[in-house]
């Protein structure tokens, strides 16, 4: 060890090899750009679907939160949404004990983009018969095992087109032409029931001005038989 090296800068610093917890200064501050990143970045914010696809710690939420970032504060950029679903698993025991368990998944999944989208840019759909704060309270409930017949209304209500229609406004609001959605953490190890459930769901939220980006696991994630990796999505390898 050379002699004059300063320990103590060590003990000042904190190190996280996770992306999803860098605070936004460290994440782009430490990141070192190459030929294969910037081509990926470029894939994040282009028009229409794609899939990131890579084994675990290839760097996929890395190179999703730096295109959010990127896009940010970014008015010539789309306008970017991002949702990590790293609480799937909570959700798995509702596929023994609950009918309705594909509908809670599919409600929860909506419910998150809808989350992210009023908070990053106050906007809401009026048309809705419930607040922000009880579909917050649903989202946190269901995460906890503790989903119960109150929110029978949210599975009801919600739907493709509710969130459409919120991402839309948003666009319109920040005077963007599109919008990026980073699906993150997303059909990585999903049960069968809930990866088909959320393929379909990325499927039909793409439109013209609206972009889906999911991370997910090479030969493992199962599309379902609706979802066609190349016509409904660009497969870019990390």
């Amino acid at each position: 060890m050379p002699q004059n090296l300063n320990l103590s800068l060590f003990d000042e610093a904190e190190f996280e090899e996770r992306a999803d917890y860098l605070e936004k200064e460290n994440l782009l501050s430490w990141t070192a750009t190459s030929k294969h990143f910037d081509n990926i970045q470029r894939k994040l914010i282009q028009v229409g679907a794609k899939l990131i696809v890579g084994p675990r710690g290839t760097g996929k939420t890395h190179q999703m939160r730096c295109a959010y970032f990127g896009c940010k504060n970014d008015s010539t950029r789309p306008l970017p949404l991002y949702i990590s679903f790293n609480h799937y698993l909570r959700l798995e025991t509702y596929l023994h004990e609950n009918s309705n368990a594909i509908d809670i998944f599919h409600a929860w999944v909506l419910a998150k983009i809808i989350i992210a989208c009023s908070s990053e840019y106050d906007v809401y759909n009026d048309e809705l018969s419930f607040d922000i704060e009880f579909l917050n309270a649903f989202i946190l409930d269901v995460e906890k095992q503790r989903y119960n017949q109150s929110y029978s209304v949210v599975l009801s209500e919600l739907s493709i087109s509710v969130v459409q229609n919120m991402i839309e406004r948003a666009i319109e609001k920040n005077e963007r032409k599109r919008a990026v959605v980073f699906l993150d953490d997303a059909a990585l190890t999903f049960t069968n029931d809930y990866m088909i459930e959320f393929f379909d769901i990325f499927r039909s939220l793409k439109t013209i001005k609206i972009s889906p980006k999911a991370s997910v696991y090479p030969g493992t994630t199962q599309y379902g038989p609706r979802f066609h990796v190349g016509q409904d999505a660009e497969r870019v390898d990390i």
